[in-house]
């Protein structure tokens, strides 16, 4: 079975923050861990953890956290390594929309 990695990123996320998911399908999930590569390199620290430990059954997710002010697109993918090479997700792009000065205005 060829190893995939799939990717769930959500339209807008808001100050509050929001959850990126995902599923790998490998056949042995010991040790796998799942980086996630932000394409807008200033902004990849919006993303914890980094990398991501998939369960049991390849399901894996982590946070976004954006900062006050954050008002832009961020491309987002996912990958493993398995067996020396890199099995990347399809890019998913989502739209920080943190512009007010509170967590709970939005």
């Amino acid at each position: 079975m060829k190893p995939n990695v799939s990717l769930n990123v959500p339209v807008i996320v808001s100050c509050k923050g929001g959850c990126l998911k995902g599923k790998v399908q490998c056949e042995d999930m010991k040790q796998i861990e799942v980086y996630f590569e932000v394409l807008e390199e200033h902004l990849k620290h919006t993303i914890k953890p980094n990398p991501a430990i998939p369960d049991e059954d390849g399901n894996y997710s982590a946070d976004i956290i954006p900062n006050h002010g954050m008002t832009e697109c961020i491309t987002i993918r996912a990958f493993i390594f398995w067996k020396g090479k890199r099995i990347v997700s399809h890019p998913g792009c989502t739209i920080l929309a943190c512009s007010s000065k509170n967590k709970d205005d939005d």
